[in-house]
């Protein structure tokens, strides 16, 4: 496993704003067992005007997901076509 100086060296796979595609990414990389952090999600309206205009907040920018550098493949496969079904609603019961 590569090392940064201060630990594991981290990747970002994801980054959105919307809160339900964060759900939904940590729900799908817990299910194959990638561990992750999740850099920015408890910060997005603490800053500036909060998230008006877009998804984010454009102070602190879009929520990360984070994973080790040798998962990251695979995470970004797995991730890979989330935005899209956020977007089509799939998934939300309809």
């Amino acid at each position: 496993m590569s090392k940064t100086a201060s630990g594991p060296e981290l990747v970002t796979v994801y980054e959105t704003g919307n809160l339900g595609a964060v759900a939904v990414a940590k729900s799908l990389l817990e299910s194959v067992g990638i561990k992750y952090l999740v850099k920015g999600e408890g910060i997005q309206d603490l800053f500036g005007i909060g998230r008006i205009g877009s998804m984010y907040n454009m102070v602190t920018g879009p929520i990360q997901i984070q994973v080790l550098k040798g998962d990251a493949e695979d995470a970004r496969e797995l991730l890979a076509d989330l935005e899209d079904s956020m977007k089509l609603g799939i998934g939300d019961g309809e």
